[in-house]
């Protein structure tokens, strides 16, 4: 609906942004990758994210962002990572193991290096290889179990690299027609879902399979920190001074207005206790200029009776003002304004959700 459509960034924006992820049997992406082709440059860029980054998914507080999309909300992984980089993502297509599976077998098979023998677990405690190390071409179940890998003791950005290999592989195959690639996807069935037309997924894809035959691609993982977590599971933080530089140099293109503004940053806190209730706000902030940032539940949630509070910093005609539009925006009563007690820091203006809020 136009209601959630991406805050539109600078005027005559050339590059769009597609966030790639493949899901396996539990239905949490294991690979992901956020994609862009910039028609006026002819210029690509991929961005590998790993799907232990913790992120604050909308309406549902922090988690590893591979477990975005199982929160029942399409959208979740896309506002997520939007929110993480301060990026502009235009779409998600997401692709089951079978559904890529499928999609390399249908464009003939990819040529690539397996880096590692690719092993699973064998009868009685053996191990088996399933795709021996070696340069290869390599049928889409074979692919598959390349791109998803993971070995002992190796961290999830060789998982990445594996899976970046077999995507550019299979860019380098696809017809050089979007229609064409339309209807390579449109053929995947329930195996791959978009939130975007399959046309437009696939003048992205054609895009950046020509930007990459002509060298004009970047190729990198989303910038992390090793978070300790005390047992053998990975999980990063974002890199905050690494990922501006990145998108700065990749993605300037598609930084949101509203992020180029200062003193619009709104803080949204839930006192009701509905969860997915961020998401819906985030939407309507964004369309009307203001940049979301997720809060935690306010204290003494979950409240069904509280009424909504819209706290701004000061009293000046321009504070009152800025209040006022929150609350428009989010479809509350100005009356629901109130000068914070204590300064407001973390945003430029906190929002208690309450009861008077409606989704």
């Amino acid at each position: 609906s136009a209601k959630n459509a991406p805050a539109v960034a600078a005027a005559g924006r050339t590059q769009t942004t597609l966030l790639v992820q493949v899901k396996d049997a539990t239905g949490a992406a294991v690979d992901s990758a956020l994609v862009a082709h910039d028609s006026a440059t002819h210029s690509g860029a991929v961005v590998l994210v790993p799907s232990a980054v913790i992120g604050q998914v909308p309406g549902f507080g922090p988690m590893a962002f591979g477990q975005a999309l199982l929160v029942g909300q399409p959208n979740a992984p896309r506002a997520t990572l939007s929110d993480l980089m301060g990026v502009t993502i235009d779409g998600s297509w997401v692709l089951t193991t079978q559904g890529l599976q499928a999609l390399v077998d249908k464009v003939g098979g990819v040529t690539i290096d397996v880096d590692v023998d690719v092993t699973r677990p064998g009868a009685n405690g053996t191990t088996e290889i399933v795709v021996a190390a070696g340069h290869q071409k390599l049928a889409g179940a074979n692919a598959v179990a390349f791109a998803t890998y993971l070995g002992t003791n190796e961290t999830e950005q060789l998982r990445l690299a594996r899976f970046d290999a077999v995507f550019s592989a299979v860019l380098a195959q696809l017809p050089k027609q979007p229609a064409a690639v339309s209807q390579l996807l449109t053929g995947l069935g329930s195996a791959s879902s978009s939130s975007m037309p399959a046309a437009k997924v696939a003048a992205v894809l054609v895009g950046l399979a020509a930007d990459s035959a002509e060298n004009s691609t970047s190729d990198t993982v989303l910038p992390v920190n090793k978070l300790e977590t005390g047992d053998t599971t990975d999980a990063f933080s974002l890199d905050t001074t690494a990922t501006a530089a990145l998108v700065k140099q990749q993605f300037a293109d598609s930084v949101p207005a509203n992020k180029l503004v200062s003193g619009n940053r709104v803080m949204i806190e839930n006192q009701v206790g509905t969860p997915g209730i961020g998401e819906t706000t985030r939407a309507r902030l964004l369309h009307a200029g203001f940049t979301y940032l997720p809060g935690q539940n306010a204290p003494g949630m979950p409240n069904a009776t509280a009424p909504s509070v819209v706290l701004i910093s000061g009293t000046t005609s321009a504070d009152i003002a800025k209040g006022n539009a929150v609350a428009t925006a989010l479809g509350l009563p100005t009356s629901d304004v109130r000068v914070s007690q204590e300064p407001v820091r973390v945003a430029d203006i906190v929002v208690l959700l309450g009861a008077d809020y409606k989704p």
